[in-house]
């Protein structure tokens, strides 16, 4: 029995034919790797789906969970995976600048007439690279049609790679992995469940593909203006989504080793607006990687044992060995080394990147690390404010790391500023103001009777407030308290006076020439606004009752889950 097929699990055609393929385009895979997979029953839960680290948890046929592993033990040093660049799936060869047709009024022509025009848009490496794997598809549907599968292992360049991907993909993109009724039970109260029902209520996907994917597809080729199956078309979209969103790899930092190399690790899900001329070699992903997009995911420095890199001087593999050979085509190759002795039964684990939060795993790759649903489950909002306890404080540093931060929507704050208003809270704090002898003796602290609900009425319907203040602010357990949050906070407390300077008015000429009074909103600094003992105290507790009110929203099944699977 050859290398890479000593265990049964590696009887799968698809991964040997994947290996010998690589080996056939100039690329190495050590002979102590294997391809471990184990089966779960075909009612897979989402419980199991969640508390995985793997973004394999789907094959291209069954449900399972499956790895790399050292059948022998490796020494640290040992190369252990070799890609030559050309291997991998990304947009670098579509271009960033294109021209597609678009309807657009006619501005002073008759009133209401619309025209097609030709317009130059830019496309994203994110559109870049889903378009180059929608080719790939594309073309080997092509070249099935009416031919039955080829196995000519020089055939169809990428068609062992292809079969390697899974058909199904544990992301939230796909609706037949999280329909909606699992969002609602298991992601109750997240911000990621909630946009993706927003998301899935408003069509934006399929919206997004009629406006920019698919006149990026008819401008390269890739498809005919004529063609009408647009059903299909999208749905392989979706999977070419979840494909280069659970394993695409993106270019990091350069480890200034001298030897040409940069640090590859994987993103959390985020396209990038930002553009690259397609002429230059600036390129920095999404890469689809052959075979080391099987390996999984750990945070846990002492756990991982090898580190993703590009080399830009490209070298071949002498005879499937781990000899090289220096090339001068400047194509350069993807690589993995043992940075530590891995042992024989061990699973080959790398980072797919460093601090990622719970909601950038799942979002991205659909799982949930366990170390962080232990952190999650044993940190709360008490243990990181009201205690100052050595332990506590230790809480506090780890919560630091791969705490998600929190979306809070305009009426989240609303209703936490109008509960602490008529709460005991403001006469407390007045008592304080009035009694503590540090306090009494600081003429800059004040305090005063908050606004009667009429008046907050009618400050929240004024239009500069509607246009000045966001829908959502994000709360971040480890950056300054933002801004918008702040000021919409200081608005529901702030007297008649304070809060008319904030509203500045400056007046103005409409286009028919009439006086146009407008009004503009400043925005308060937290670090000046905090620092008032009165009104700070308000701020920050009705913060934290909003935060602790959104805790509350998440669904008691779920908290039930987390603490079963920590008890096991």
């Amino acid at each position: 029995m050859g290398p890479h097929t000593s265990s049964s699990s590696s009887s799968i055609s698809w991964y040997s034919d994947l290996i010998q393929w690589i080996h056939n385009n100039g690329g190495y895979i050590h002979e102590d790797l294997l391809l471990q997979q184990e089966e779960e029953e075909e009612e897979q839960d989402q419980e199991a789906v969640l508390s995985s680290n793997s973004k394999n948890s789907k094959s291209s046929s069954n449900h399972n969970i499956r790895g790399i592993w050292a059948i022998q033990d490796i020494p640290k040093g040992t190369v252990l995976i070799r890609l030559p660049i050309q291997l991998a799936v990304s947009g670098k060869s579509f271009p960033s600048i294109y021209r597609a047709n678009s309807t657009t009024k006619i501005v002073g022509g008759v009133r209401g007439r619309e025209e097609e025009v030709e317009l130059e848009r830019k496309a994203s490496p994110w559109l870049r690279c889903v378009t180059a794997l929608m080719s790939l598809y594309l073309n080997s549907q092509k070249s099935h049609h009416g031919n039955g599968k080829s196995n000519d292992i020089n055939g169809n360049k990428w068609e062992f790679y292809l079969n390697s991907l899974p058909n199904d993909y544990d992301s939230i993109l796909v609706e037949s992995s999280w329909p909606d009724e699992d969002i609602d039970i298991f992601l109750a109260g997240t911000t990621i469940g909630s946009i993706a029902q927003k998301d899935r209520l408003s069509n934006t996907l399929r919206e997004r593909f009629d406006l920019s994917v698919k006149p990026y597809l008819i401008a390269n080729k890739i498809i005919g203006v004529e063609d009408d199956n647009d059903d299909d078309l999208f749905a392989l979209f979706q999977k070419a989504c979840a494909c280069v969103s659970t394993r695409g790899f993106h270019l990091g930092h350069s480890n200034n080793d001298g030897r040409n190399n940069e640090n590859v690790e994987r993103q959390h899900h985020k396209e990038k607006e930002e553009e690259t001329d397609s002429s230059t070699d600036d390129y920095t992903g999404p890469f689809l990687l052959p075979f080391i997009d099987l390996l999984n995911h750990t945070s846990s420095a002492h756990v991982k044992c090898t580190t993703l890199q590009r080399n830009t001087m490209a070298r071949r593999s002498s005879n499937n060995t781990n000899t090289t050979t220096t090339s001068t085509d400047g194509s350069g190759y993807f690589s993995m080394m043992a940075e530590r002795h891995v042992n024989k039964g061990e699973e080959i684990l790398h980072s797919y990147g460093q601090n990622l939060t719970s909601g950038q795993l799942f979002q991205t790759f659909g799982f949930i690390e366990e170390s962080l649903i232990r952190r999650a489950a044993t940190i709360t909002i008490q243990d990181v404010n009201g205690n100052s306890n050595s332990n506590s404080k230790s809480k506090m540093l780890l919560a630091q790391q791969g705490l998600t931060p929190a979306i809070l929507s305009k009426n989240d704050i609303l209703e936490a500023c109008q509960y602490i208003a008529f709460s005991k809270v403001p006469q407390e704090l007045e008592y304080q103001l009035t009694t503590t002898p540090e306090l009494c003796d600081c003429d800059d602290f004040d305090y005063w009777d908050l606004p009667s609900p009429q008046s907050l009425k009618k400050r929240n319907e004024e239009k500069v407030i509607q246009q000045s203040i966001p829908e959502d602010f994000t709360i971040s357990f480890h950056e300054p308290l933002p801004c918008d949050v702040v000021t919409c906070c200081c608005i529901q407390f702030l007297p008649d006076e304070v809060y008319d300077e904030m509203i500045m008015s400056c007046d103005d000429d409409d286009d028919h020439g009439e006086d146009d009074t407008t009004k503009t909103l400043s925005m308060l600094s937290p670090e000046i606004m905090l620092q008032d003992y009165f009104l700070g105290n308000l701020v920050i507790k009705t913060i934290l009752h909003a935060l602790e009110r959104k805790a509350l929203q998440y669904n008691h099944d779920m908290e039930r889950f987390f603490f079963v699977n920590m008890n096991q």
